[in-house]
């Protein structure tokens, strides 16, 4: 059964047999066969529709409320989705509670393009975070980065992006890779994972501070072409801090 005939099925069962959203979702995870069939499906292959729905959607203009500063913000993070004490398979994480029990589970990176003050967000396809081999060579979000970003540069080489990422990217790799695939970055770093960044930000004497003009009254600081690390002493970055948990 290929991936159309597939959602087929499922709509069918939503469609025809069940009252609401919550009754259908309990009666699908019974659905064995179901599952069976959609377990064999590469989500690769789904990537396709993905772009259909982009180019429909570029087409039609919305992509324009979604520029800022000229770029896309490209939202990127990983997130769990499936979970169970019993179901699994040989792709799935394990965690060990202290009760002695464990859960199986599986994650994502998730991609979606979003814009200040917008709710709805544009989804890209995601990357699987997978357990290679079922004990020792997990993967993990970074790796999946790896793969995601060269991917979705291949699909949609012109589009100007801003990727918006936690402090596990705000590293000299991650880095690289997003300035090799020619996307520019925001990225959290804290005093605690870098210090060295902060201690030349702290002594340069270009350091400038900004207070806003509203009834906040907040500071802010920057300094462009700081050393991000003594470790590549090749990469340099663009620094602003603004008000709030420094830890």
């Amino acid at each position: 059964m290929g991936i159309a005939a597939c959602f087929d099925v499922w709509i069918g069962h939503f469609s025809l047999k069940y009252p609401s959203l919550l009754s259908f979702d309990r009666a699908s995870r019974n659905d064995i066969m179901m599952r069976e069939r959609l377990d064999k499906v590469d989500p690769f292959l789904l990537r396709d529709s993905f772009k259909k729905v982009f180019a429909s959607f570029k087409r039609g203009k919305g992509l324009e409320q979604f520029t800022y500063l000229g770029h896309c913000l490209l939202s990127v993070d990983g997130t769990g989705y499936f979970s169970s004490p019993t179901v699994k398979c040989d792709q799935c994480f394990k965690k060990h509670h202290r009760d002695g029990s464990v859960s199986y589970y599986h994650m994502m990176l998730g991609a979606v393009l979003v814009y200040p003050w917008i709710k709805h967000v544009i989804p890209l396809p995601p990357e699987q975070i997978m357990n290679e081999d079922g004990s020792k060579r997990n993967d993990c979000e970074r790796n999946a980065g790896n793969r995601m970003l060269p991917q979705i540069r291949r699909e949609h080489p012109k589009l100007k992006l801003i990727v918006l990422e936690d402090g596990l990217a705000s590293n000299g790799p991650d880095i690289k890779l997003l300035q090799e695939q020619d996307m520019r970055y925001i990225l959290v770093a804290k005093p605690k994972d870098h210090k060295f960044l902060f201690e030349c930000v702290e002594s340069s004497s270009k350091t400038t501070m900004l207070e806003t003009v509203d009834h906040y009254g907040m500071q802010y600081r920057y300094l462009n072409q700081v050393l991000f690390k003594k470790s590549h002493p090749d990469l340099m970055v663009n620094f602003l801090e603004f008000p709030g948990n420094r830890s």
